[in-house]
């Protein structure tokens, strides 16, 4: 191993947009609206 340890966390949130999406390999970028935040999460997936 190379010493870096896997973080996770879980999430709740609402898919306001799908910025980009490929078929091919399923990666994605969404913005997600999370309860209790202000502004906006950006996510690009799978990581």
């Amino acid at each position: 191993m190379s010493g870096t340890a896997a973080l996770s966390e879980a999430l709740a949130g609402l898919v306001e947009r799908v910025t980009f999406h490929n078929a091919e390999n399923g990666f994605c970028v969404l913005r997600v609206k999370v309860e209790g935040s202000k502004n906006p999460l950006v996510l690009g997936l799978p990581v």
